[in-house]
């Protein structure tokens, strides 16, 4: 993936003119490596930056006091993690790195100088974190109401699209950095319950795991299989073109 993450998800939904793209690539600059593990924002923090991953993996989560963790969501390539937090007090969560990444930090000044000026990639930023939201919905639906087989295949799902819209997808294929454990911290069930889906999905042959990569065989025949609907992931183009011109009027 040569092009900027962040350029590349964004102009899935909006093609980004000149401005906006020196102002995303400023964004990005300088770039650090976090190690894996790393916890960059801890609940209570009060955040004052943003920050953009370009390279890697994380995870937002929250731990209970009896040390159970319900991981929340998985950061991608793109992603700007908690693209509003810094308006908010306080952090109610955590976010940490899944494997070594390389990020960059956006001060909250700078995004809300871009929201003033930059009306198309304002547009942009909202799909995003609407998008969020969405799949955040889409979590509370599979820990409550979906079968256990289904909700690790309905992740599969979601993870394969997410990184197909950031050309880090090969037929089918796509790296899966995220132990057992991870998983299940991810679905709500123990380590032991989530290899058992696995096995199924394999044995199914619906998944296929070698080397930290999955592989899907045939992704219409996964989603069929689950009642995958990917429209929460807002993958469909709009034409903004009305939108924006009255965003500057």
């Amino acid at each position: 993936m040569n092009e900027n993450p962040l350029v590349t998800k964004l102009g899935n939904f909006v093609d980004l003119q000149a401005d906006d793209l020196q102002l995303i690539r400023a964004w990005s600059l300088p770039a650090i490596r976090l190690a894996t593990g790393t916890t960059f924002i801890a609940e209570g923090d009060r955040p004052e930056r943003i920050c953009l991953l370009l390279e890697g993996w994380g995870y937002r989560y929250k731990t209970l006091r009896d040390g159970n963790r319900q991981i929340l969501a998985f950061l991608l390539p793109g992603d700007m993690c908690d693209l509003h937090a810094f308006i908010l007090s306080k952090a109610d969560h955590d976010i940490a790195m899944l494997t070594d990444a390389t990020v960059a930090f956006v001060s909250g000044k700078d995004v809300m100088q871009a929201v003033d000026s930059h009306p198309r990639l304002t547009r942009a930023l909202w799909w995003s974190t609407l998008v969020d939201e969405g799949i955040a919905r889409e979590w509370i639906v599979n820990l409550g109401r979906r079968r256990a087989v289904h909700r690790v295949a309905h992740l599969f799902c979601e993870l394969w699209l997410r990184l197909r819209m950031l050309g880090m997808t090969s037929d089918g294929e796509f790296l899966f950095p995220l132990s057992q454990e991870v998983l299940s911290d991810a679905v709500a069930m123990t380590p032991v319950h989530v290899n058992r889906m696995l096995r199924e999905l394999r044995e199914r042959n619906l998944l296929e795991f070698r080397d930290k990569h999955v592989a899907i065989p045939d992704v219409g025949r996964l989603m069929s299989f689950v009642d995958f609907d990917p429209s929460y992931l807002q993958l469909e183009r709009r034409d903004l073109s009305g939108d924006l011109r009255h965003l500057r009027s």
